[in-house]
């Protein structure tokens, strides 16, 4: 599981979380599936693998 965040706008912070399995998704309230273009291209690690981190978002 990896937990991101975003600010956008100079002060609204975005999360985003990914899970290893689709069906995880639903225990975090308010999340919704996405694709990969929609990921941001700029987030900060908030909790989770620094290595899965790199290779979804630096690699």
């Amino acid at each position: 599981m990896l937990l991101i965040s975003v600010v956008e706008d100079g002060s609204m912070v975005r999360l985003w979380v990914c899970v290893p399995e689709i069906e995880m998704l639903t225990s975090y309230y308010g999340f919704s599936l996405c694709t990969r273009a929609d990921l941001p291209l700029a987030p900060t690690l908030v909790a989770g693998c620094p290595e899965q981190f790199g290779r979804i978002f630096q690699g």
